[in-house]
């Protein structure tokens, strides 16, 4: 049971970090497209609208990382594996590795 529901957390988690990176994506397209817009204040409200959307989606992916790092804590920290599995970017490192791969942080 505790490998499912931690799949299904990291399935959420990889979710609402896909969700970020295409609102952020969108950002950089309206923050490039000024000329696209009747106004300069039409631009400014669409880039206000997106970036309020990123934030709130950003928190969402904050919450899904810490669901699924409760889970990993719950589910695997007591099963004696003295390695430990951490997770970053979307990734599940369980072999021992100690730099993300994506981001380079610590994990």
């Amino acid at each position: 049971m505790g490998q499912q529901e931690i799949n299904e957390a990291m399935v959420a988690a990889n979710a609402a970090d896909e969700k970020v990176r295409q609102l952020l994506d969108k950002l950089s397209v309206i923050e490039d497209s000024s000329d696209d817009y009747e106004s300069e204040a039409a631009w400014r409200a669409a880039l206000d609208a997106i970036e309020f959307e990123s934030a709130n989606a950003q928190d969402e992916r904050d919450e899904a990382e810490r669901v699924f790092q409760a889970e990993i804590a719950e589910n695997l920290g007591s099963d004696g594996d003295s390695r430990g599995t951490s997770y970053c970017c979307g990734m599940m490192y369980d072999r021992g590795e100690d730099t993300c791969r994506s981001c380079g942080e610590p994990l």
